[in-house]
């Protein structure tokens, strides 16, 4: 996804010390060579997930956090809003195999990140 290589973790605070052009030129950088290299499934192969999780759960809500500080108050419903679609993504991934998902969760839950972004806008 290229969305992936688009929001940091702590982005403010790196703003905040002189971060410039070159941070995300460099997060660009190595985010291709992992990728064109096929090192993301080494890495992949030999970082078990359930050690990775919590540090994905740790990035996923600091963002949330620096989303929701820098939106304005009358805003907020908005991006609440936005959020409903993938969570619904997240909890049809999560649905027991063999049995079919309510038609409007599923519904919801397609297109996820792009539904959640035109209904936040």
């Amino acid at each position: 996804s290229p969305l992936g290589t688009c929001v940091y973790c702590g982005h403010p605070q790196f703003k905040a010390q002189g971060a410039r052009f070159y941070y995300s030129f460099y997060s660009w950088a190595a985010f291709c060579l992992l990728a064109l290299s096929g090192l993301f499934a080494a890495v992949n192969a030999v970082v078990p997930p359930y050690a990775i999780a919590p540090i994905i759960l740790f990035v996923g809500l600091a963002m949330n956090q620096d989303a929701f500080a820098c939106t304005p108050e009358q805003q907020i419903p908005a991006a609440v809003l936005g959020l409903f679609p993938p969570v619904a993504d997240w909890i049809v991934s999560k649905w027991p195999h063999g049995a079919t998902p309510p038609p409007e969760l599923a519904a919801i839950a397609h297109g996820a990140l792009l539904v959640g972004l035109l209904w936040t806008s």
